[in-house]
Formats: C-alpha cells, sequence, structure tokens
C-alpha cells in the first residue's frame, strides 16, 4: 500500500494566528496517512471524510467490493421509479452523486482512486452521474459536499434531464451573484484548530421562504423542507427524494422552480408522489451509500420514518401550515399557497 501513497502536506495557511502547527494535532495511522478526527488532510489543505459510517478509504482503494445485491436493487429501483413517475407523467432523473475523493482526486493520497460510480458504469445506467462535468474546485476545499459552483453545473444537467431549457437557469447569472464569504466546512469544524476557507456563495434570496419539519438537528432522514419562491424561472413544482448532496443543492434548485419539496429518504415513496403531485421529480444517492442500496418496496410509508427512527417532527405555525399545503396538491391550502406565490 504504501507505494501508492503520496506525500502530505502537514499545517494549513488557514490555522489560527499563533496557534501551534498543525502537525503537533495530527495522529498518524500507520499506513502513513495523516488523520485527525476521522478527517483525511490530504495535499494542498484538501480535506476528506477518512473512513466515516461507511469506510470511505477503504472504498477508495477498492477494499471493499459493492455488493451485488445493491446493484440488483439499484437498477430495479431505476425500472420502477421510472415507470411510477411516467404513469404519473412526471419527468423524472435520478441523480449518482460522486464522492469527493472521485473528483478531487489529484490531492487525494492514492495514484488510483477506486469510484463506484465508474466501476457500476453508472454512465450507461438510466441515471445522471456528472462526475465528467466536475472539478476539483466543484468541491468545498472544507467540506465533503460539491460548492455553489458545483451545484449550478448539475442543476443544469438536471433541466436537461427533465426535458427543460438550461438557459433559464443561464439567465439568472448565478455565479455572477455569488460573494466570496467565509466558510467553516463540516470536515474543517472537526480540526482543531478549525480549518476555514473562502468560497463563492450564492447569498440569500428574500424572494425564497424555506419551511420545514423541524427535525434537522436530531437526524437525517424524515427531514422535510418546502422552499417557495415569488419569482422562479419556471412556475413549476419539484419533488426531491435525496440525502445532503440534495439538501446542499436547494438554494440553487429553488432559484429555477416556483416550490421545492425536500424529502431526506433513500427511496422514492410513491404516496409522496401522489400527495405532492410534481411537475418533476428527483431521486439521488451518492456513492459511499451505494453499498447499503435498498429496494423502495421496502420503504415505510415516509411520514412514518421520523417515528420509526424515535424522532418528533416540530413545526413552527408558519411551516406547518406551507409543508401542510405542499402536500395537499389540488386542495384549497395548496391553491392559496399558489395564489400568495403569485
Amino acid at each position: 500500500m504504501l507505494n501508492f501513497l503520496k506525500s502530505v502536506r502537514r499545517g494549513s495557511a488557514n490555522a489560527a494566528p499563533g496557534a501551534a502547527p498543525v502537525a503537533t494535532a495530527l495522529a498518524r495511522v500507520p499506513d502513513g496517512l495523516t488523520v485527525e478526527n476521522d478527517v483525511l488532510i490530504g495535499a494542498n489543505d484538501r480535506l476528506y471524510i477518512y473512513q466515516g459510517a461507511h469506510k470511505i478509504w477503504d472504498q477508495a482503494r477498492g477494499a471493499r467490493p459493492i455488493p451485488q445485491e445493491a446493484v440488483n436493487a439499484f437498477d430495479a429501483n431505476l425500472r420502477s421509479r421510472r415507470a411510477a413517475c411516467e404513469r404519473r407523467k412526471i419527468p423524472w432523473c435520478h441523480l449518482l452523486a460522486p464522492d469527493k475523493q472521485t473528483i478531487a482526486h489529484a490531492d487525494y493520497p492514492l495514484d488510483e482512486v477506486h469510484s463506484v460510480g465508474r466501476t457500476i458504469d453508472a454512465s450507461a445506467r438510466d441515471c445522471l452521474w456528472p462526475a465528467d462535468h466536475l472539478g476539483a474546485n466543484d468541491y468545498y476545499l472544507t467540506d465533503s459536499h460539491w460548492c455553489p459552483s458545483g451545484q449550478v453545473i448539475v442543476a443544469g444537467l438536471l433541466l436537461e434531464r427533465w426535458g427543460l431549457d438550461r438557459a433559464v437557469l443561464d439567465a439568472r447569472d448565478l455565479p455572477g451573484r455569488m460573494k466570496i464569504r467565509g466558510f467553516h466546512g463540516d470536515l474543517g469544524v472537526k480540526l482543531d484548530p478549525k480549518r476555514k476557507e473562502r468560497v463563492a456563495m450564492l447569498p440569500p434570496n428574500p424572494k425564497i421562504s424555506r419551511a420545514s419539519n423541524g427535525i434537522e438537528k436530531t437526524g437525517n432522514e424524515g427531514i422535510v423542507e418546502v422552499l417557495t419562491n415569488r419569482d422562479p424561472c419556471v412556475r413549476q413544482t419539484l419533488l426531491a427524494f435525496g440525502d445532503s448532496f440534495t439538501r446542499v443543492m436547494l438554494p440553487v434548485l429553488s432559484e429555477i422552480f416556483e416550490v421545492v419539496v425536500f424529502c431526506r429518504t433513500r427511496y422514492l415513496h410513491p404516496e409522496v408522489l401522489d400527495m405532492v403531485r410534481p411537475d418533476v421529480c428527483l431521486t439521488q444517492n451518492l456513492e459511499r451509500y451505494f453499498a447499503t442500496t435498498d429496494a423502495d418496496e421496502n420503504a415505510v410509508p415516509f411520514f412514518m420514518v421520523p417515528h420509526h427512527k424515535g424522532r418528533s417532527p416540530v413545526y413552527t405555525p408558519e411551516s406547518l401550515d406551507i409543508v401542510t399545503a405542499a402536500f395537499s396538491h389540488g386542495s384549497p391550502r395548496h391553491a392559496a399557497l399558489l395564489e400568495r406565490l403569485r
């Protein structure tokens, strides 16, 4: 393994003034990697998840074969999701999001990075695999997700998949509206001292409102977010089922659509399709979660997920009104929501 490892830089230009050298706070693991608090510090101060719950380092070096059952479930889900949406005449796309080390591989301490998406030849399957459209700078330095520049690229690709004109997104000039600001990513905050970067971020849009079911701080599965835009690119509703890679894209997606309904789940829930009746539908999963892909038929009803996870939604009165309306297509509540937006 050692002959596959590249040298890893120590220290950071972003460390707090007067702080002790970063190297003194880092634990060295036997194979020569520089890791602190499960954060792998790559070249050029680029941070990666080291192992995490899904053993990313092992995946990246090809030590965790992809279970055939996961591939079978993935393909079966693609077929059933397309069929479910076609029956309802809803344009649909599945997005397989590349992990950071797949794209920003030059700073990762392996000469060859094993990619789940490339191994299963995702580009030949019925899904969007955007790896060839993304570069290292489309992911944060101090965070595990794609940054706003990458989010805009992926949003444009999704529009094409849905049969919508990506020119409506280009006309918004989101890159031109972005402002440089300091940012502590989900990996940077795990280091001591914390790592910070300066990155182009999309400023808040005062015409966009955000409501949720209030379980964000107690877990992931079962989160609901509804974003509404009084001045969208298209007066349509997007229903998105996915993980944090979709969630971080919500500010970009809500620039495009009048209503964005996000459900944090690995499954497509047909009952939610019928409640929301969206104009377009997105399902999404991430490379590192691929090994745990499960058939949609095994899903519990979406609004039971928090209870199965031991969580209780906590709505503000305003959020309850908006979420109820978004999940009640065709009702007076839903009509009133659209009237307020228009």
